[in-house]
């Protein structure tokens, strides 16, 4: 007897163990006991940026970027049988340490390609070295053309400088005719200004004044100081766009920023970087008054969760989760870089052991990225490379409010390619000529929502009353009365707003309603139940390459976390309002042949049953005809018979329960608790083996294949009566 007791919890052990395994592959003991009998090939990515001095944070950044998109990988079950580890390289932002760097790095034997470097001119001086050594490179980061150009090694995931020139410039000409530039003397500044100049003069922008800072100048202090003087004595520079490193950007700044001035100032990347961020939030005055010196800067940058798509979003939920702060588009560039990467890894199966064969597979499959059809669906947009192995694209505009840096109330994308088209394409649009493309303003409306109750939920019917502030922050011409809630009872019009402010160059409005909403619930995990009720709505007349509605999650206080506040449930007992996201996403509408897409804007209320008794009352019952069906193995063979009844009426008993509950909730999909049914059903059918090989061993008077049926159906109702259990203790806890 104690042999037999032994066996089956030998065998319910181990069982055990590999439903946990199966379980849980997250657990970090699971993981370590499956790598150790799964090797893995191991894959070498170089990674050079500056990990120390002045521009560590942004090394900090490349790291971080690049280090998510191997564990996104991994986490979508991606890599299997690979291993990406990831080596750094420190080149301190300097060209003599980017090109020591780039030897130690052509020597390695391991590496099949390299993320980097940050600086245009670190890039290009070690992009000929891993030419020469047939070393594939992506940067993320440096800007300039000459770090790609007729290198087919070198590809970059940031738009180059040609695409920047072209989004300051018709954000300056949307401002003012006429700017006044101040940038750095170094290749990849001068290709910026280069592009500046023919942009401006494509889209009539007159620059008037033009300062120069030469790298080797050694009284670069002064310089700065002669420049802020010059500007402080002219009456109307028109935009002031700054092409310099953080450091000199700020000094700008601040010695231009005084009581009385009123600049309009737009920067380049830089301008959305922690260096420059924390350049300007150290100094007194910005630190006594948050935004003194960075309110209304402008910025153009290639990445901005907010104005991205679901990607974008879910990055910089996840990064802010991981890292308790925003990513930084150096941190999204490098994302992408990595995932770019990866797919030319998987798509050329490249394995690590023949490096030299893998750095050509790896080149080949970048440089076959080349239309939208092939591209890697990236953080900051669909990732595919030109003939100089860029991705194409326009950068986004940003401004800082608060200290936060946020899209600007208008974007541009581009409608045409040349100037002969445009009026095909977009009769009657705002448009504008430069880089020799053909661009159309977009608005951006900061929309939020503040749900004060949540009365009268009938999860029966779907039907539920939100009462809510709901606000609008825009420029332009956006009308709110002409807005459609989809699944609202009635339709809802906004009335007079309970709040309104005006400024030079935005509206905010806010409304309180309070309507009834109807929606189909879902019933996955009844009876643990849980439901999200939406509200959603989009503008009646304005598709979404004019208008976009943007979580305007600064004025909500929140980030893009749920809105942990406890919310009322009025009329409504036993829930509770758990969570309150806000997204936008896209609603598409077929009209004759035209399929019309539309912004639109989400806010999904999660709601949850507090009374744990609800579900006991339907689980203690299923676990009680669970255990009493076990109870038909302890009876010996001569009462078959009743062994027979028990199974039939514990099945019967759980057909009767499982039609009660479809009357209650008619789904076609299954439920939570329908797990436990199935699990009945399977028990009673071993059971019925059980029972029936007992009777037809009786008959031939041979015990043998009894006992292992009896032990075999003891074991599995054990292990599936402690599934049970534990499961549905973990879903009720």
């Amino acid at each position: 007897m104690k042999k037999k007791i032994l066996i089956l919890a030998l065998i319910a052990g181990c069982n055990l163990v590999w439903m946990a395994m199966v379980a849980f592959p997250e657990n970090q003991f699971v993981r370590s006991f499956l790598k150790k009998i799964h090797k893995k090939e191991r894959i070498v990515v170089a990674l050079a940026g500056p990990m120390t001095g002045e521009g560590g944070m942004n090394g900090r950044d490349m790291v971080r970027g690049a280090r998510m998109a191997i564990k996104d990988a991994v986490r979508a079950g991606r890599l299997s049988d690979l291993e990406i580890r990831l080596n750094l390289f420190d080149d301190k932002n300097e060209i003599r340490s980017a090109m020591k760097a780039a030897s130690e790095i052509s020597l390695d034997k391991e590496v099949v390609a390299v993320l980097g470097h940050y600086l245009t001119a670190t890039t290009i001086a070690a992009a000929g070295i891993y030419e020469k050594n047939g070393i594939p490179m992506i940067t993320g980061s440096a800007a300039g053309e000459m770090a790609t150009d007729e290198n087919s090694w070198a590809f970059g995931t940031i738009p180059d400088n040609g695409d920047q020139a072209v989004s300051i410039i018709i954000r300056a000409r949307a401002m003012k005719r006429h700017i006044s530039v101040i940038h750095e003397m170094a290749e990849s500044y001068n290709s910026l200004i280069r592009g500046i100049e023919a942009s401006a003069a494509e889209a009539n922008v007159d620059i008037r004044y033009s300062w120069e800072l030469k790298a080797s100048d050694e009284n670069r202090d002064e310089r700065l100081e002669q420049i802020i003087n010059d500007l402080r004595a002219i009456q109307d520079p028109g935009i002031i766009i700054i092409a310099t490193q953080s450091r000199e950007a700020a000094a700008i700044i601040r010695g231009i920023n005084h009581p009385g001035t009123d600049y309009t100032i737009i920067g380049t990347e830089t301008f959305a970087t922690i260096p420059f961020y924390e350049a300007l939030t150290s100094l007194p005055q910005e630190r006594v008054k948050p935004g003194y010196y960075l309110n209304g800067i402008y910025g153009s940058t290639p990445f901005l969760p907010e104005w991205g798509g679901p990607e974008s979003r879910r990055f910089a939920v996840n990064y802010r989760d991981r890292y308790g702060e925003f990513p930084t588009w150096v941190a999204a560039c490098y994302y992408d870089a990595m995932k770019v990467l990866i797919e030319a890894i998987e798509l050329k199966h490249i394995t690590g052991r023949k490096v030299r064969e893998d750095r050509a597979d790896i080149r080949a499959a970048l440089a076959g990225f080349t239309n939208p059809e092939e591209a890697v669906e990236g953080v900051t947009g669909r990732v595919f490379f030109d003939g100089n192995g860029r991705v194409e694209r326009l950068y986004d505009m940003g401004y800082y409010e608060n200290q936060r840096f946020r899209p600007a109330l208008t974007q541009y994308h581009v409608i045409a390619r040349d100037r002969e088209s445009v009026f095909k394409k977009d009769i009657g649009s705002k448009v504008t000529v430069a880089g020799g493309k053909v661009f159309s303003q977009k608005n951006l409306v900061f929309t939020g929502m503040d749900i004060n109750a949540v009365d009268s939920l009938n999860v029966r019917s779907g039907e539920f009353i939100v009462d809510f502030y709901i606000w609008f922050r825009s420029s332009g011409d956006f009308n709110e009365k002409h807005l459609i809630f989809e699944n609202s009872e009635a339709p809802i019009r906004l009335r007079e707003p309970v709040l309104e402010i005006r400024q030079d160059d935005f509206t905010v409005r806010a409304y309180q309603v309070k309507a009834k909403f109807k929606q189909p619930m879902r019933y996955d995990e009844f009876p643990f139940e849980k439901h999200r009720l939406t509200i959603r709505f989009h503008h009646k007349l304005h598709i979404d390459r004019k208008l976009v509605f943007i979580p305007d999650y600064l004025s909500m206080g929140a980030g893009p976390s749920p809105d942990r506040r406890q919310i009322p449930m009025v009329n409504t007992s036993g829930w509770k309002v758990d969570t309150v996201t806000q997204t936008r996403d896209t609603f598409k509408k077929q009209v004759g042949s035209f399929s019309l897409a539309y912004s639109r804007y989400n806010a999904h209320i999660s709601v949850e049953r507090m009374d744990g008794l609800f579900a006991l009352k339907f689980l203690i019952p299923l676990l009680s005809l669970a255990l009493f069906l076990s109870f038909s193995h302890l009876l010996p063979m001569a009462f078959a018979g009743t062994r027979l009844f028990i199974i039939f009426f514990v099945e019967l008993a759980t057909c009767i329960c499982d039609y009660f509950l479809g009357t209650i909730h008619p789904s076609s999909i299954i439920l939570q608790v329908e797990v436990n049914f199935f699990a009945i059903y399977a028990l009673g059918i071993v059971s019925a083996l059980v029972t029936c090989a007992g009777i037809i061993s009786r008959r031939m008077d041979s015990h043998k294949w009894f006992d292992v049926f009896t032990y075999t159906g003891q074991g599995i109702h054990v292990l599936v009566i402690a599934w049970l259990i534990g499961m549905n203790v973990i879903k009720l806890w």
